[in-house]
Formats: structure tokens, sequence, C-alpha cells
């Protein structure tokens, strides 16, 4: 449900009667002044899959690095290919790949959620499908389609992921655009329900499709873009740098993975594939290899 603002306080007075204290025009409206209460919505919603995520992590790497002693440099998949393991071992083995694959694919739904929840906070439940939709294309992005002049042909390429960046854009816009749809166009009372099953939310869908195409995507990675660029000519400090950043100054992997602190917190949802194992981040994470999804194997 979308978070509603008292209009009045109820006080009482000396006298014994009811004083009524009504908040300005400016607050009460004020877009700034709403806006942290939505984002916070969705980042409360958020924190519970990216706290799961993480630990589900945290049991992979934990077993693989820890329990089993795979060089770091080594993945899970690595591992099991090498013949090494057998019996019980194999199967711990089999269970940190599953809960690797798991808690990414966790990951993964946690900007997706954020964007739902900003946008059924502003406008109301309808609003949630768009919001998702949205956050999802900030993670996955349509493929971008471009005509090759050398071959004479329509070709595909994948677009740099806008994530965090675009999902907090469109989940605005998008809750926005929902509550003055659902206030402007009126219809009658036997047409409500198509009003809100199908009229709404197929143009909300278009418009984020459209939005997001042309231009979140592009602005966002842009955005994406220009980090990658400056972490790559920083060569090895700017990956230590990142190390660092996802650490935040703790050497213990675990607790990064469990997300502990409010930058740990940040830094997964802006890239969380990187919170892997501690060898495995020049493999996975490395700036000259980041292309934003990062190499879970």
């Amino acid at each position: 449900m979308a978070i509603k603002k008292r209009s009045a306080t109820i006080v009482s007075g000396v006298s014994g009667a009811a004083t009524t204290i009504k908040k300005t025009e400016a607050s009460r409206n004020s877009f700034w002044g709403e806006l942290p209460q939505h984002v916070m919505s969705g980042i409360s919603r958020m924190v519970p899959t990216l706290i799961m995520g993480g630990v589900i992590l945290a049991f992979s790497q934990l077993i693989a690095y820890s329990w089993l002693d795979i060089p770091a440099d080594t993945g899970i998949m690595d591992a099991l290919n090498s013949g090494k393991f057998a019996g019980f071992n194999l199967s711990l083995l089999k269970f940190a790949w599953l809960s690797q694959s798991f808690g990414g694919v966790l990951f993964g739904f946690a900007i997706p959620m954020f964007a739902a929840f900003v946008a059924n906070s502003i406008g109301g439940k309808l609003a949630f499908p768009a919001g998702f939709i949205g956050g999802l294309m900030s993670t996955q992005p349509t493929q971008v389609l471009n005509f090759d002049s050398a071959s004479l042909h329509w070709v595909t390429s994948a677009p740099v992921p806008s994530t965090f960046i675009g999902a907090l854009i469109i989940s605005i816009v998008a809750g926005y655009l929902v509550k003055w749809m659902n206030q402007k166009i009126q219809l009658p009372d036997f047409l409500l329900a198509f009003k809100t099953t199908f009229l709404l939310p197929i143009l909300s869908a278009i418009f984020v499709m459209l939005a997001m195409y042309y231009v979140i995507t592009p602005f966002g990675g842009w955005i994406n873009g220009g980090i990658r660029t400056l972490l790559t000519a920083a060569g090895e400090k700017g990956a230590l740098m990142y190390a660092m950043g996802i650490r935040c100054r703790d050497r213990n992997w675990t607790s990064a993975a469990l997300l502990t602190k409010p930058q740990d917190l940040l830094l997964s949802v802006y890239h969380g594939p990187c919170i892997a194992g501690n060898g495995a981040f020049h493999r996975d994470c490395h700036p000259a290899d980041w292309s934003g999804t990062g190499d879970s194997a």
C-alpha cells in the first residue's frame, strides 16, 4: 500500500476542546519531503532478500574455501571437475555450488524488489508491477538493436546494466505516472476491473519499456561504464580500492557476505556477484574484466 500521511493531529487543549493542527501545504505536498519515505520503503523490503542471499552465499564460500581448502584462485565448478573430491566431500562441494547459484539468484531479485516497493509506496499496488519490471530491466536490460554496415545486417548487443541507479529512477517515475493515470483516467464502474487489471498495467509496462530502452539504461550504463573506466585506469590500485570498499576494512570475507555493515549492503546492491571468496575477487571482479555481471562460476 502507498504511504499515507496524516493530515491532522488532534491535541487536547486546556479547556478540554480538541485543537486541530494541520500540516502546511508545503510539507504535505512536497515531493522531496515524501521521496525519502518511499525510498526507505523499498530498502526495507530489499534488505531481507540481500540478507538471505548473503547468508547462503557465505555457506558456499565457507564450505569451499575454508572446510575443503580449495585454492582461492579456483572456482567451485573447477573444483568439481578436478576429480580430487569424492564421497562426503563431493557432496559438500555440490551443496556449495547449489548455495552459490541460489544465493546469486536471490541477489538478482534484490533490485527488482526495491524498485517494486518504491513504486508501490508512491502509486499504490497498481504501480507494483511497473516498478518490478523496471527493476528487472535495470539488471537484465533489453539488448540494443544496431545496423552493422560491414555485414549489412541488423545485430544486437548487450548494454551495460543501469543497476541500482536505473532502478531508483524508473521506480520513482513509474510510481508517480501510475498514480497520475489512476487519478486522471475515469471510467464507468463496470469498467473499473478493466482499468485496474489491463489498462493501467499495460500502459505502465509500455512506458517502462520505452523509458528503460531509450533513456534510463543508456544513462545508467554510461555512469557505470565511467566507474569501470576509472577503476581500469587505476589498474591494481583500482582493484585494491574496490576490494577494500567491499570488505569495508574487514579482512574477514564472511562478514562481508553476511552484509553486517551498511557499506556492504550498498556495495552488494551495486555489484553483488563480487562478494565471493577471498581470492576469487581478482578473477571475478578485477576492473579490467568487469562487465557488470561478474563470473559466479
